[in-house]
């Protein structure tokens, strides 16, 4: 027998799908192969007989066992009752084929191989989509941040280790929101960052300075919110070293500090 067949027959007899002659033919001829081929047929019955990566990853329902057994007591039931009200009537046995048709065998080894080839590429063109998600997101995050920042700003808050972050803190419970500024020596401007800031239309909202009553002596920048996450350049290097606030409508509409930092430096 062909190695070629002897595969074939071994790949079935995994399932138990040879007949009687045929499981006798496989094991005489599988005995009186040389012993590398059967360290080779071995390989390929252990990597056949698992199917777990083309099943579906699902846990059978616990009542599962209980209705199988049902449903066979039922149509045990029925098979009696036919029986016995109809003489006669009840069907011929189900006789076990003796041999496999080679078009159902070529056809079982076909779909089995497809499966496996299926499942393979599945899972290379699911990693392949991750990665270019994360290329693209990478790519319009850049992108989005270049468009608002510039390239000279964008690479000294990342590189620059001159640049400073200041970030403010709530000076009102009832408002919540976050707010950051950052400032370098060879910008014009400082670029304030604001998040989750009630929602306002026109500029209701100020970044000034504070004197040590916590009054606002100086106004920077006004500017509004539409509740999410904004920028926008501000006036902060004569700011060094002083109290910062963000000022903006308190609970009852008064002008309020909402956020306060302190500048770093000296004044």
């Amino acid at each position: 027998m062909k190695v070629q067949e002897l595969t074939e027959l071994a790949l079935l007899d995994v399932h138990g799908l040879l007949d009687d002659e045929e499981r006798e033919a496989f094991e005489r001829a599988f005995a009186a192969s040389p012993a590398a081929v059967q360290a080779r047929i071995r390989r390929e019955q252990v990597r056949f007989s698992d199917l777990t990566a083309l099943l579906p990853d699902v846990e059978a329902p616990s009542d599962l066992r209980a209705r199988v057994l049902q449903r066979v007591r039922i149509a045990i039931a029925e098979r009696e009752t036919s029986r016995r009200d109809g003489p006669g009537r009840t069907l011929p046995p189900i006789l076990r084929s003796k041999r496999v048709s080679p078009v159902w065998r070529a056809g079982a080894l076909a779909c089995a191989a497809a499966a496996v080839v299926f499942a393979v590429t599945t899972i290379q063109m699911r990693v392949q989509y991750d990665e270019l998600h994360a290329k693209i997101q990478s790519d319009v995050l850049l992108s989005s941040m270049l468009a608002n920042y510039g390239p000279n700003h964008l690479r000294d808050m990342l590189f620059d280790g001159r640049t400073e972050r200041v970030m403010f803190t709530s000076a009102n419970p009832a408002v919540q929101g976050e707010a950051s500024l950052w400032t370098n020596p060879d910008w014009q401007s400082g670029r304030l960052f604001y998040l989750n800031l009630p929602r306002q239309t026109g500029e209701v909202y100020q970044l000034a300075v504070l004197d040590q009553s916590g009054s606002v002596v100086e106004v920077l920048a006004s500017f509004d919110s539409s509740g999410g996450l904004m920028t926008r350049d501000v006036i902060a290097a004569s700011s060094a070293g002083k109290q910062l606030a963000i000022v903006g409508p308190g609970p009852n509409g008064e002008q309020t500090p909402l956020m306060v930092a302190t500048m770093k430096g000296k004044a």
